[in-house]
């Protein structure tokens, strides 16, 4: 299957790109953070950990009809992951 990711960068965007390999289909990721600057939580504090894929990526706010448009076309499906965290995550 041809799946879209939104929040390609996040925690559990990549976790679902590690699956979804694993799986044989074929992605192409969307965030609005290139992948070279993106962060992740690691307990309390937010780290530098950039995107490491050879899958096409797209650049794009999810508010850009036209980007969302292009980024979607010839797909199969979209698994919507993005959203913009504030603060600190809690620990239970």
């Amino acid at each position: 299957m041809k799946v879209v990711i939104t929040g390609a960068c996040g925690f559990i965007g990549r976790q679902l790109i590690a699956e979804l390999e694993t799986r044989g289909h074929e992605l192409r990721l969307l965030d609005m953070t290139r992948p070279e600057e993106a962060t992740v939580f690691r307990g309390q504090t937010r780290e530098h950990i950039p995107l490491q894929t050879d899958w096409p990526f797209v650049q794009a706010e999810i508010t850009d009809e036209a980007a969302m448009v292009a980024a979607c076309d010839g797909m199969d499906a979209v698994v919507h992951l993005a959203g913009e965290p504030r603060g600190l995550p809690e620990i239970a």
